[in-house]
């Protein structure tokens, strides 16, 4: 009766543990009645990569940038890309991208607006046909007139009347007018972020696995896209897996319960050579399986 008792407390004692911990799941069917499920205890991981984007736009004046203004500007567009953060996590722990904050775009440098250049160009003061150049020149004008303004305001040379409040708002206004003229000949340059998310399912024969591909100019590809720099999803398993708090049977018999207890696996996100996430998390397919003496 007392060894009855000992075993009916260690498989309670096991199925707790299961319970509460990732590391350890029951093999085989568990519940009663109608309520029984079959256990096979697997690792799902998900990889979520947040890439960066850039994107250049020219400004319609860019050839003339230097010109009138003394600065080189982009002449071409171009969309660059990189990796800037990533995370490893077990399934059940993966925050779901639809709760993930979405990204906006955002246009920064010498445009505000997010919208594009305006459909009419800041620097149309009449009904005068201009040459591309002209409209350039005249635009170069109003930017060096604005900085003008905007000195005099300061040294209370203009707008005596003008202070406080006042003052922060016209300057703020002269800005945002000036950074419209400037993005007709810099352009503008447009940053936003997005999640992708890869799943992985670990075997215990294999440690490598390529979870996409990445280039600067295309972005996230494919894992067989070959234009891209391979994402490796890189598994060292720890080879010890602790049964410590598990009352192991010594004497297998087909009553035993059978569990399964994780490896605590070093997991490393490479890309370029360099390691751009990593996280040390229990994965079945790398543990060990266990009897415990059951009635």
């Amino acid at each position: 009766m007392k060894k009855q008792i000992v075993f009916i407390l260690a498989t309670c004692f096991v199925a707790t543990v299961a319970a509460q911990s990732p590391h350890v799941a029951p093999i085989g069917v568990i519940g009663s009645g109608s309520e029984q499920t079959i256990s096979l205890p697997q690792t799902e991981l998900e990889v979520q990569i947040t890439v960066r984007t850039e994107q250049i736009v020219t400004g319609p004046y860019a050839r003339y940038a230097q010109k009138y203004l003394g600065v080189i500007a982009p002449l071409t567009d171009r969309t660059s890309s990189t990796i800037e953060s990533a995370t490893i996590r077990p399934v059940s722990q993966v925050i779901p991208a639809a709760l993930i904050a979405p990204a906006i775009p955002k246009a920064t440098s010498h445009l505000r607006s997010e919208n594009g250049f305006p459909k009419v160009l800041p620097d149309k003061m009449s009904n005068t046909p201009l040459s591309l150049e002209e409209s350039a020149r005249a635009a170069a004008d109003r930017i060096y007139a604005l900085r003008k303004a905007r000195i005099e305001l300061i040294t209370g040379e203009a707008g005596e009347n003008v202070f406080g409040a006042g003052l922060k708002t016209a300057l703020e206004e002269i800005d945002r007018m000036e950074n419209d003229y400037l993005s007709l000949f810099l352009g503008r340059q447009i940053v936003s972020s997005v999640v992708k998310c890869f799943t992985i399912t670990p075997s215990s024969d294999k440690q490598t696995y390529i979870v996409c591909r990445f280039s600067p100019q295309s972005g996230v590809l494919p894992d067989d896209d070959l234009s891209g720099q391979p994402v490796i999803l890189e598994l060292k398993p720890s080879g010890t897996v602790n049964t410590a708090e598990i009352p192991v049977s010594t004497k297998p018999s087909k009553t035993d319960r059978q569990y399964r207890i994780a490896d605590e696996v070093a997991c490393r996100l490479i890309f370029d050579n360099k390691t751009v996430a990593a996280a040390t998390l229990p994965i079945f397919q790398f543990g060990t399986t266990v009897s415990v003496a059951s009635r």
